[in-house]
């Protein structure tokens, strides 16, 4: 279902994980998501990066240089929130229909 409404299959379980990360009060990383989704960090990465253009999430600040850690945050725009929404149903659905 992700990728029918998202134009990619990992991105409803990556955005609704970054949210879960984020209501915890952690920051997003992508080593972080990629933990918490068994995705491999470039798949990760990619979709992150994707996120970016879309305008969904921002980078926030980068830890170590160029080659060190960049951290991410959600946009706190409606239109991010209503996506984030969107993202989360998405993901439950899909976790529901693997698990059955």
């Amino acid at each position: 279902m992700s990728a029918a409404i998202f134009g990619n299959r990992h991105l409803a379980n990556v955005l609704a994980t970054a949210a879960a990360i984020e209501a915890e009060h952690e920051l997003v990383t992508t080593r972080r998501v990629a933990s918490r989704t068994g995705l491999a960090d470039s798949v990760v990465r990619a979709v992150l990066l994707r996120l970016v253009d879309a305008g969904v999430v921002e980078p926030t600040l980068r830890e170590g240089g160029a080659r060190g850690q960049q951290f991410y945050a959600i946009k706190a725009t409606d239109l991010a929130r209503s996506i984030v929404a969107a993202a989360q149903v998405v993901a439950g659905n899909e976790s529901r229909q693997r698990s059955s």
